[in-house]
């Protein structure tokens, strides 16, 4: 739910997320902590996911097939008791239609590999799900989920749908290759505290009715008990301000109210940023509100998204191709000022401005803004389609204004 880079260091790149090696293993700080410059660069040990840009075929740990049980209830126990326990293991979807009733409850070190064809359908809320254990990321590690058509049996008429995959306070997690279809009011992807994140080459779109949806199709959220519930209602602890960490969203075709978000909470929190995200080569459609819409974060590369708002609004920041924007009332965390932001190659079309770049917290103003190679639209104006003269006075010490291309979107 959305609440009103020194760029990624040389050895932390997007590439570095999706290289195949060990388990990955960041530094963890305290839940109540944040962020500070001694924390920055994490870990450039980010290489985790154990298959990512190889074949589906490619297997990792003990491999375990899947054979439908029949009833939807039966079909739940039997996959919850091939992805139990910690040790490494791959679990093989057969390529066809398979009704579940609850939830996938994983161990650690689970990779599910669907074939071409199969459609997993859940009469629960989730299809995937963690109950919270430990803060600190410290509930589960590596969950990988490859291929297959992933959703709830009545989609189309649910209204604020909840979550097909809601996942907290985790680490080495990777989407690749899956189509998400969830309900409108609800998200495709919710991510909530957790650390190491690819989201790479999936379909995320919602399908039915909602009035005014502005829900992000992949949320990456902080845990707080208004965007959090489900979580807040495990215990306090879990809903203490902490933020996602080392993410990764490259290739992805997105459409939701809100297509791509990063979330925070500028009431209790407004200190606490996410780290170290790349968000790259993306198709972010929202339908009623901005494409890609990312708050409060130390270390953002947006290069090379075709970014949309349909909304026709023109009056309201909410309607953005790409909007950044740290919380006012809120301080920066230390080093926030020795940042790069770096947005190019993309096209952003949005009613209000193509692309929006506010910052209101206290030592919130990059070093420097690099804004090269983008296709600015607004359908207010041309000159409307980026705010580069509050981009220089408010935003940053430098900007850097290279070929960008703006147009009244008609």
């Amino acid at each position: 739910m959305i609440n009103r880079k020194k760029m990624l260091g040389a050895a932390v790149t997007a590439a570095a997320l999706a290289a195949l090696c060990i388990m990955g293993s960041a530094t963890v700080y305290a839940d109540e902590s944040p962020v500070s410059a001694d924390e920055y660069p994490v870990s450039t040990d980010l290489s985790f996911v154990p298959a990512v840009e190889k074949p589906l075929t490619v297997k990792y740990g003990k491999v375990k097939k899947f054979k439908p049980a029949g009833s939807a209830s039966a079909n739940t126990a039997k996959i919850n008791k091939l992805v139990k326990g910690n040790s490494k293991k791959t679990i093989i979807i057969p390529g066809k239609s398979i009704k579940f009733g609850g939830p996938i409850y994983p161990g650690n070190n689970t990779k599910i590999v669907c074939k071409k064809g199969a459609k997993l359908t859940f009469t629960a809320s989730h299809a995937v799900f963690f109950k919270p254990k430990k803060t600190n990321y410290g509930t589960f590690s590596g969950l990988y989920i490859q291929g297959g058509t992933w959703t709830r049996n009545d989609v189309k008429k649910y209204n604020n749908g909840g979550s097909v995959f809601s996942l907290a306070h985790g680490k080495n997690i990777c989407f690749e290759d899956t189509n998400i279809v969830y309900a409108k009011g609800g998200h495709g992807i919710e991510i909530i505290a957790c650390e190491n994140i690819v989201v790479k080459n999936n379909k995320v779109h919602s399908v039915g009715k909602c009035k005014s949806d502005r829900e992000e199709a992949i949320q990456i959220d902080i845990a707080q008990p208004v965007s959090a519930p489900e979580i807040a209602r495990y215990g306090k602890k879990f809903v203490k301000g902490t933020m996602c960490k080392n993410v990764l969203i490259q290739g992805n075709d997105v459409r939701g109210g809100m297509a791509i978000g990063f979330n925070w909470d500028n009431k209790k929190y407004p200190n606490r940023y996410h780290k170290n995200c790349t968000i790259d080569g993306n198709k972010a459609v929202g339908t009623t509100a901005n494409g890609i819409c990312v708050y409060n974060i130390m270390g953002l590369t947006i290069t090379n998204n075709k970014a949309y708002c349909l909304k026709k609004n023109n009056k309201d920041y909410l309607y953005c191709g790409i909007h950044y924007e740290n919380a006012k009332g809120g301080t920066a965390p230390k080093g926030f000022g020795n940042t790069t932001l770096t947005i190019t190659g993309n096209t952003a079309k949005g009613g209000m401005r193509g692309i929006h770049i506010g910052t209101h917290a206290k030592n919130g103003v990059f070093k420097r803004v690099v804004l090269k190679d983008n296709k600015i639209y607004s359908r207010k104006s041309k000159a409307d389609a980026v705010n580069l003269d509050f981009i220089r006075r408010h935003a940053t010490k430098e900007l850097i204004d290279e070929n960008n291309e703006l147009y009244k979107w008609k």
